[in-house]
């Protein structure tokens, strides 16, 4: 059987249609999280009190790329950006930026650090961990909050979804 010229025309349209149809769609899937996988040790949530310039601070990130950004040494707003996952897709989706009127972007990497491990010292921002605790305080805690999903999730049916750090650290011993 012979396909004449306009015949394959209209099937070479057909076949152009259904691939921007299908990326379109992909695209959607992605938004929509059809794509997303659950990844186990992807930071959720970030709550700093008394911590050194922080009275209190939440933060919830994004599953992906995050960005914190504000004018070093001011009272200005600490602008978080969040990134989608994406996957081989070169459009990026832009997310609403999240304003926190505080100052502060290397307090909360040094309170990450301090959460996984890392001694004051380590942190070259303190010598003991009660130099974190702000200026007028008598104590200071954070809270960081660990997705615990996905293949390599630790030991979920212990320790379920989600991982917590918690972490009070006083003037006084008690």
């Amino acid at each position: 059987m012979q396909i004449d010229e306009n015949e394959r025309k209209r099937i070479r349209n057909l076949l152009q249609e259904e691939k921007k149809q299908n990326s379109a769609s992909a695209m959607n899937d992605h938004i929509s999280g059809v794509f997303h996988r659950p990844m186990a040790g992807v930071i959720k949530r970030i709550r700093l009190e008394n911590f050194m310039c922080h009275n209190h601070l939440e933060i919830e990130l994004g599953d992906s790329i995050n960005f914190i950004t504000g004018q070093n040494g001011s009272k200005a707003p600490l602008s978080i950006f969040s990134m989608p996952r994406v996957y081989g897709i070169q459009n990026l989706l832009i997310l609403p930026m999240v304003s926190i009127f505080s100052d502060g972007k290397s307090a909360i990497l040094t309170a990450l650090c301090v959460a996984f491990g890392c001694r004051a010292k380590g942190t070259q921002r303190a010598s003991t961990l009660k130099d974190f605790i702000k200026t007028g305080c008598s104590y200071a805690n954070f809270h960081v909050e660990i997705k615990n999903e996905g293949e390599d999730a630790l030991k979920p049916e212990i320790y379920g979804d989600v991982i917590i750090i918690e972490h009070r650290i006083s003037e006084i011993k008690l």
